[in-house]
């Protein structure tokens, strides 16, 4: 049986995803998980949810153990109008939480998902029938964090 844990559920994405994936694979398998909790929060009421910074190793190892998770939806991010205040603290959660999240895929080899964006590209990239492998220059820390994590995550061995 497949168990999901799925970082950065508050934000966009996760709020859609989450719900998606507990009708498929039952509340008690698919464990959101947050930096804070959001009052009211559906995904939060109807399922299991985990506080989770995920600069923190130790937090995402116990988690990990806990629900013997072997599938990581990687969702947690800074995005760009935050990322633009505070480039320190976004390239601390984008960029060193993904090394952290990657050294638990690799240790208890866990299938993982971690999405881009259409922040990687820039003015330079074709804005047509754009292929695969193209020009790519982000204008905006978020951009440069979302390259540079589909990068290390084709560079690190599984």
């Amino acid at each position: 049986m497949k168990k999901i844990l799925v970082t950065g559920v508050l934000g966009q994405i996760g709020t859609e995803l989450v719900p998606y994936l507990r009708k498929i694979y039952g509340a008690d398998n698919v464990i959101a998980s947050a930096r804070r909790i959001k009052k009211n929060s559906s995904i939060v009421k109807e399922g299991l949810f985990e506080l989770l910074d995920i600069t923190r190793p130790e937090q995402i190892e116990t988690i990990v153990n806990k629900y013997e998770i072997n599938t990581i939806y990687h969702l947690a991010s800074l995005l760009s109008a935050t990322g633009e205040k505070d480039p320190l603290a976004l390239w601390e959660i984008n960029m060193n939480g993904l090394l952290k999240i990657l050294e638990a895929v690799r240790t208890h080899r866990c299938s993982l998902f971690f999405p881009s964006s259409i922040a990687v590209f820039g003015p330079d990239s074709p804005p047509d029938k754009t292929p695969q492998d193209t020009i790519t220059r982000p204008t905006s820390i978020y951009g440069v964090s979302k390259i540079s994590g589909e990068l290390l995550c084709e560079l690190l061995p599984p």
